[in-house]
């Protein structure tokens, strides 16, 4: 009913414009595009947060993380006053927004993703929270390279994107869009632009969770992180277990959703 609605409108905007000249029907047409974006209020835990919504998309994820993860708040909401959060992966920005937006703790945000970055960036912004949440427009992994992110569907809001194209839900005869990226280790970022050493770390990315591991592994055994919360589909787990365990952490708990993944929080014994 929204979609064959939303036609409707669309459809009745070119036709009053449509009389215009060329400029001015365009303008028009985009200035009204502007005018019926949307922002999402959200009631949370930590109060209420607005979300950028210029997709149907980004709108289902705005709506929709308090229950689709759950165990993912509490365990934001446990981070000691004073840590520091890397939100590796973090799409258009839900949980940085709502760990930024609870204080007393520091945010770095890591999304690659043009689109999604755009709308993190303005999420932050519309909540207030730039002096304590950072965004990053690059991708992580093991190594200091220009790449190639994989993207089946590059609109707002989407994942499944990866350098792996290995991990990206293609249709038949479908091919992804490419979209160059600069990449680099976790260790050479912190070490490079001196950044705050997570005391925590999210990491949500689609096939190359173990080289993002690799390439943290003087962040990893130092000492300071005290959880590591990663989302997980059942092939790559164990390899995920083999490389945490290296670095001397174990499964502190596991949380298994509806969806086809699973997070584990990962904690030093």
């Amino acid at each position: 009913m929204a979609k064959s609605l939303a036609k409707v409108v669309s459809a009745f905007a070119y036709l009053i414009s449509s009389p215009l000249g060329t400029f001015r029907r365009k303008a028009t047409r985009i200035t009204a595009s502007e005018f019926l974006q949307e922002t999402l209020l959200v009631n949370t835990p930590n109060g209420p947060l607005s979300f950028f919504t210029p997709s149907r998309r980004a709108l289902i994820t705005a709506k929709s993380f308090l229950d689709n993860e759950p165990e993912t708040l509490k365990w934001i909401d446990a981070i000691p006053l004073g840590g520091v959060l890397w939100d590796i992966g973090a799409n258009v920005g839900e949980f940085a927004v709502y760990a930024g937006k609870r204080g007393g703790i520091r945010v770095l945000a890591f999304e690659p993703a043009p689109s999604n970055y755009y709308v993190l960036c303005r999420n932050i912004e519309i909540n207030g929270i730039a002096e304590t949440v950072d965004a990053y427009c690059l991708a992580l992994g093991d190594t200091t390279a220009l790449e190639t992110l994989k993207m089946a569907n590059t609109g707002v809001g989407h994942s499944r994107h990866s350098i792996d194209d290995r991990h990206i839900p293609l249709g038949e005869g479908q091919k992804p869009y490419g979209q160059s990226v600069v990449c680099i280790s976790a260790d050479r970022f912190a070490e490079e632009f001196a950044a705050p050493t997570p005391t925590h770390i999210k990491l949500d990315v689609d096939g190359i969770d173990d080289q993002i591991l690799v390439g943290s592994n003087n962040i990893m055994t130092s000492g300071r992180v005290q959880s590591v919360l990663i989302e997980l589909e059942d092939d790559v787990a164990s390899r995920i277990h083999s490389i945490m365990d290296r670095f001397g952490y174990q499964i502190f708990a596991e949380h298994r959703t509806k969806l086809s993944y699973f997070h584990v929080d990962y904690r030093r014994p």
